[in-house]
């Protein structure tokens, strides 16, 4: 199993004045057969670099499916829709979430089918480990 991190950090813009919290992120990634398993975790203000990092990920390991883990990511809100606007995700995704988080999904996966792909929300990795690998 491959391994691998990237590690963001957003400086506070200048000029700001007083303390000013500087926020940043981290994606782990691991491969594991044809899965690309991506853990995020902090805060990203630009979904977009996250969509960027994880299609670059999935173009240069040939991933088939994608694992993402969110459960550490402190602002989801319409980041799933960033993500799967990349024309190198998958055609199977499944995202490893809070059941407390059940209702961001339910946009997520009628987006995804429109775009050709399914998506699924899991409560733990090895739930969507093994759906992955059902097909």
């Amino acid at each position: 199993m491959a391994r691998s991190a990237i590690d963001k950090v957003f400086p506070p813009p200048a000029g700001c004045p007083g303390n000013v919290v500087r926020v940043g992120y981290r994606i782990e990634y691991s491969v594991t057969g044809s899965v690309l398993m991506a853990t995020i975790s902090g805060s990203c203000p630009t979904p977009s670099f996250v969509t960027r990092e994880i299609s670059r990920q999935v173009r240069e390991n040939s991933a088939s499916y994608l694992l993402v883990d969110v459960r550490g990511l402190r602002d989801r809100a319409d980041r799933l829709r960033e993500v799967l606007a990349s024309r190198s995700i998958p055609s199977r995704v499944a995202v490893v979430d809070s059941p407390a988080n059940e209702r961001l999904y339910l946009f997520a996966e009628v987006d995804a089918r429109a775009r050709g792909c399914t998506l699924r929300r899991f409560d733990d990795t090895d739930s969507a480990l093994q759906w992955l690998w059902s097909k």
